[in-house]
């Protein structure tokens, strides 16, 4: 229930205790008047008082929150969806409560007309029974609420199952019924049926406390009791064998979608061996339910007792043995001892309804990847190179709020720097971009500076004027700009920015940020009040906002409903006009985090809470130089027939870097839209990007016409769509287990795959999917992609496949696995031979994750990447230092992997590139290392003759361009290579490794990284 249907709830209790109260003071004045009792009349009094109190403290505030409320969802248009969902809700509410009061009721009237008072004796009984029947009343109305309250959670279901339209010549899947059915109308069916069985045994209770009542009334009753009870029970028994058999057949359907076989013996989710017993073991029971009622009403006229009492017997007994004890039987004689042969059939469609269920049978396999990376391979796509992500997301973040304030407190990013892609001058480049957002929280505290006394830190309170809550939410209102860096590119120590400062400076046009302002983002949590008389400091433009976001406080109707609302002081103060604006649900994005519950309400959740939504919005500069919130919208269910239950196991891998939105077990998810919000003025958009045939958006669609077609997007922002991580993540776990289609290798666990670990920061986790922009095998064109790796689930050490999911937009949302050879080396063995070559080094300790040469330095390893180039892989890893005197990381050196050759570290990229695979090296430096006895790490011929022609030909461009200091330096390098190619320091194409091996100083390597 939302906060407007706690808001409705507290109109209703309002106007109840209103009437009541109003209703008893009435009847005490008016006794007071009769008697001349003052007393009486004083209580009439304080009664109207206090009901009259209790309904202003329940009415108004809610009547406000209500109004404002309607207000917000009319000023971004979706006012329509906000009344559509409080009707749903309590429709359904006083719907059930309807049904329930009124079937409760007339078994009660109907008990009265069997057993009324006698004539007799009504003198004594009459105001004894109408007491008994005003609390069977009260009791009826409380139970009848209780059991409608829960009927308004189910309004989405009862939603979709109202606007879905089954497609014309749909194929059935199971038991003759096709997926709509499944999907939408199951749903409803079994809670509903669920609900009237409830009904029914309450109705139970209540009639045999009633008749209870009139056994012990009197004695002319007591006889009718006798006679009519049998007729009435019967009628109530006959009705609980027919929802009896409802939810038999409901439990025959259910089986689709459980592996909860009596005592849990299934071996999948969905129906098995024992399944298919339990259905035929389902029709007897309800065979025998069909006799027990036609004994029962044979009964109404013959009226035996032991016919109940057998009745009661064979209900209990048959569903015992046929529903509980049999079907456990079987398992354990016929199924138990040959498990794989008896489920074979059942595993297979399992499986097949499981990869439909999650999409992976759209999956499509390749097999390109035949070896590991070459320097020629790398050197080739150099537009890969420069799209490597070295930069780590919370390094940067630790950046960017060193440098946040730039002389103003109130601004923060995001710890989880968004991803994306541009073109810059044509060229595809892969950026970080975080939102510079206003938290002005702590204006509102004291801060403690940090000073240095005798070689201790002594914490002293700031000094400054402090705001209150007031003055904020008036003149630090909104963020400012963005900052954009790219993936891979250093200024010094710190990052390449192409977008920073105040004013937002743009190196490139393609990045010209033209309204930088940032009223909605995923710090925003509170509200603000914009246009007032007060003078904001917040950014160097100008402060009027002309946007067409927020609520205008109007007339004095308004004001007194937003200070009930919000703040008091909305009514008496002079900063603000009729033309102020308050502007609230700014929040962008449901992520968890410490002062959030699991389940956050955003700006989009709140407008349309039928959809779910990734915890990870992203920002971006449209074409038109605004700022534009994207966030990937999912459409669930746990009623696909025979799927795989997936529970998202959030807890697990929580971090600060990486979190999920809080679902409920499904089998079925769908990412077919899109929400955008424009970070100025608030507006709010949902566009499909695939198209509508997914029937639960179809559904969606008729009932709220909201969503658009992809090309109506803002313009640039189809360009930025990306397939999002989280639901790359779940098809990649039900993968590891579901891309084996043979049923007897599934059940014998055969050729699973796993998820690789590595090691980020100091910690062995799980790897996520991460982006990146490469080109796929057969392709031309640099592409943005998903990539998360397979392994061996027995052979951890290798990799056995990678899955891609395409994100630009002629190819959005379509999958590719790469399966690889048996023995392509896989991340953990990379992350064990970084480590070890390391220690080896003596440059780190992961135990102590510090500097052995330096023990105020800490080590930060960032993520391992796997970089698929052309038909061939390599890997590459940044690490990163920090010291107590320096507090901003710094890239300390970079490890590539490529193939067997050992893990090489240098200070940049290319230096690695050219240390693993042995260029640049002299023939003495070759030959000392020999006998050293180091490592061997020789180049291949083809890379030495290539690359001697690249030396050769940059030579004459740099000294035609008159660069004769960089000219000279290619000399050299083509001089070393033409030494190597001399002294025969190379490897052929299918030859062993020679004997000549060379060593790297890392320790040096990193030492003078640390110097520069």
């Amino acid at each position: 229930m939302t906060k407007a249907d706690l808001a409705i709830a507290q109109i209703i209790i309002g106007i109840i205790i209103s009437a009541t109260t109003l209703v008893i003071g009435f009847f005490m004045y008016q006794r007071g008047m009769r008697t001349r009792d003052v007393k009486l009349r004083v209580k009439a009094y304080v009664l109207w008082a206090v009901g009259g109190l209790l309904t202003g403290v329940l009415f108004f505030p809610a009547l406000a929150y209500l109004y404002t409320e309607h207000l917000w969802f009319e000023s971004v248009g979706y006012d329509n969806i906000f009344l559509k969902n409080l009707k749903t809700r309590w429709a359904l509410h006083f719907k059930f409560l309807l049904l329930e009061v009124g079937f409760m009721g007339l078994n009660l009237f109907l008990g009265d007309r069997l057993c009324p008072v006698s004539r007799e004796v009504a003198r004594w009984t009459r105001q004894r029974t109408n007491h008994f029947y005003y609390t069977m009343f009260i009791v009826i109305i409380f139970m009848a609420f209780l059991l409608a309250v829960p009927m308004m959670f189910l309004w989405d279901d009862f939603i979709r199952y109202d606007n879905y339209e089954s497609p014309e010549n749909a194929e059935p899947m199971f038991f003759g019924k096709e997926l709509g059915f499944f999907l939408f109308s199951f749903p409803v069916y079994r809670w509903v049926s669920f609900w009237l069985k409830v009904l029914l045994w309450a109705t139970v209770l209540i009639v045999a406390i009633q008749y209870n009542f009139y056994y012990r009334r009197d004695p002319q009753t007591m006889a009718r009791v006798k006679h009519y009870l049998i007729f009435h029970g019967s009628i109530l028994w006959l009705m609980l064998l027919g929802i009896s058999l409802c939810r038999s057949q409901i439990n025959i359907w259910n089986v689709l979608y459980t592996s909860r076989t009596p005592w849990g013996f299934g071996y999948i989710d969905g129906i098995g061996y024992v399944d298919d017993i339990l259905i035929r073991t389902y029709k007897i029971y309800m065979f025998s339910c069909a006799l027990i009622g036609v004994a029962l009403l044979i009964n109404v006229f013959w009226r035996k007792r032991m016919v109940w009492y057998s009745a009661v017997a064979v209900w209990g007994l048959s569903y015992l043995v046929l529903i509980q004890v049999y079907p456990l039987f079987v398992h354990v004689t016929a199924v138990a001892p040959n498990q794989g042969s008896k489920e074979e059939d059942f595993i297979r469609t399992h499986i097949a309804s499981t990869r439909q269920a999650f999409e992976l049978d759209q999956i499509k396999k390749l097999d390109t990847i035949r070896g590991d990376a070459t320097l020629e391979i790398i050197n080739r796509n150099r537009d890969v190179r420069q799209n490597i992500q070295l930069w780590d997301r919370n390094v940067l973040y630790k950046v960017l709020q060193e440098k946040k304030r730039e002389g103003k407190d109130y601004y923060e990013f995001h710890p989880y720097t968004d991803v994306d892609r541009y073109k810059i001058n044509g060229k595809y480049r892969q950026v970080l971009i975080a939102a510079r957002e206003v938290n002005p929280e702590n204006l509102t505290q004291k801060i403690p500076n940090t000073q240095k006394r005798d070689g201790q830190n002594i914490r002293e309170a700031d000094d400054r004027k402090l705001m209150s809550k007031w003055e904020v939410k008036l003149r630090h209102t909104h963020g400012y700009g963005v900052c954009v860096v790219p993936v891979n590119e250093f200024d010094g120590s710190d990052p390449n920015f192409w977008v920073e400062g105040i004013p937002v400076k743009s190196r490139y046009d393609e990045l010209k940020v033209k309204q930088p302002r940032i009223y909605y983002g995923e710090l925003t949590k509170k509200y603000a009040i914009i246009n007032t008389a007060t003078n904001m400091e917040v950014d160097p433009e100008d402060q009027q906002y002309n946007g067409t976001g927020g609520v205008e406080i109007g007339g004095w109707f308004r004001r007194l409903c937003f200070a009930m609302r919000f703040n008091w002081r909305v009514l008496f103060s002079s900063d603000l006009t009729p033309e102020s604006k308050f502007l609230y649900w700014r929040k962008i994005g449901t992520r968890k985090g410490p002062s959030f519950p699991k389940t956050v309400t955003d700006r989009l959740s709140h407008i349309a809470p039928f959809l779910k939504y990734d915890p990870d919005p992203y920002i971006v500069i449209g074409d038109d130089g605004q700022l534009w919130w994207i966030i990937d919208t999912y459409v669930t269910s746990r009623w696909y027939p025979n799927a795989r239950g997936y529970t998202d196991d959030t807890k697990l891998i929580e971090n600060l870097l990486y979190s999920e939105p809080v679902f409920d077990r499904f089998n079925y998810i769908r990412n077919p839209a899109v929400a955008v919000v424009n970070a100025y003025t608030g507006e709010v958009g949902f566009y499909l990007t695939k198209d509508d045939k997914e029937p639960i958006i179809h559904a969606y669609k008729k009932a709220f016409p909201i969503f658009k077609s992809r090309k109506n997007l803002p313009q640039g922002l189809e360009n930025h769509l990306r397939y999002p991580d989280y639901l790359t993540r779940i098809q990649s776990e039900i993968y590891t287990h579901y891309h084996v289609e043979n049923p007897k290798k599934f059940y014998d666990k055969e050729d699973r795959w796993k998820i690789p670990k590595e090691i980020y920061y100091s910690t062995r986790q799980t790897m996520v999917p991460y982006y990146a922009t490469i080109k796929l095998p057969g392709e031309e064109d640099l592409e943005f992609v998903n990539i998360i790796p397979f392994t061996p689930h027995t052979q951890e050490t290798l990799m056995k496949a990678w899955l891609v999911a395409r994100c630009d937009s002629e190819n959005y949302g379509q999958l590719l696995v790469f399966e690889l050879p048996s023995d392509v080396t896989g991340p953990e063995e990379v992350e064990i031979s970084i480590e070890t070559k390391l220690i080896e080094k003596q440059v780190f300790s992961p135990t102590l994750a510090t500097n052995i040469q330096n023990r105020s330095n800490t080590v930060i390893r960032g993520n391992l990447l796997v970089i698929p180039v052309e038909d061939t892989l390599f890997y590459v890893e940044p690490i990163y230092q920090k010291s107590k005197d320096q507090p901003l990381p710094n890239l300390a050196t970079v490890v590539v992997v490529a193939g067997n050759r050992p893990a090489v570290a240098a200070e940049t990229f290319d230096k690695a590139l050219e240390e693993i695979f042995g260029i640049g090296i002299s023939v003495e430096e070759l030959e000392g290392d020999t006998e050293n006895g180091a490592e061997p790490a020789i180049p291949m011929l083809d890379e030495l003759t290539k690359l001697a022609n690249e030396r050769y030909n940059q030579y004459f461009q740099l000294t035609g361009e008159g660069k004769f200091a960089e000219a000279a330096e290619a000399f050299t390098k083509l001089g070393d290579i033409l030494k190597a190619l001399a002294a025969g320091k190379y490897q052929k194409e299918g030859e062993k490794t020679s004997n000549i091996k060379r060593e790297i100083d890392y320790n040096s390597i990193v030492t003078r990284s640390i110097k520069e």
